[in-house]
């Protein structure tokens, strides 16, 4: 009989085996599409996991809502749920909030001073970059911190 070693069983399990080492490969590799895909899928699936975990406590119906939720509070968390559904779609023909095709989110190489201060890697260089607009990018790594801070500190209040 096989021996199960580690498996997820909660929300709490799926942050610290799956959320957080794809959080911290995905900052340490910052040129990295795989790494940024992977980021942002388990970044947006945690809800599900939440949702399953916490129902009775967040007060929403399905998960649908919660993600809906989540979204209406947080540009970077639309960002990463369309970056997650790209990745797995190719296109977004439904509920796109903001990027609709996998081609959005690219590696892209910057000289010194390009883009705004503190934002990617120091002197320029390649990192993975999110197209929203005409001419208007987002820094993955900044977006994926962002959303993970809303995580830590939902369970952090929670107490999860």
């Amino acid at each position: 009989m096989p021996t199960t070693h580690t498996k997820i069983t909660s929300a709490r399990e799926y942050l610290d085996e799956v959320v957080e080492p794809d959080f911290v490969e995905a900052s340490s590799k910052l040129d990295s599409l795989r790494s940024a895909f992977h980021c942002a899928s388990s970044l947006y699936h945690l809800h599900e996991f939440v949702f399953s975990d916490f129902q009775s406590v967040l007060g929403f119906k399905t998960a649908r809502e919660f993600d809906k939720s989540l979204c209406a509070k947080s540009k970077d968390f639309q960002l990463i749920r369309d970056i997650a559904n790209t990745a797995k779609h190719m296109e977004l023909d439904r509920d796109p909030q903001r990027i609709r095709h996998i081609a959005n989110t690219a590696v892209q190489s910057t000289a010194y001073g390009e883009g705004p201060y503190g934002v990617g890697p120091f002197g320029g260089g390649k990192r993975v970059r999110i197209h929203v607009g005409t001419s208007a990018y987002e820094e993955f790594s900044s977006v994926a911190k962002n959303v993970m801070t809303i995580w830590r500190e939902m369970f952090s209040t929670n107490g999860w």
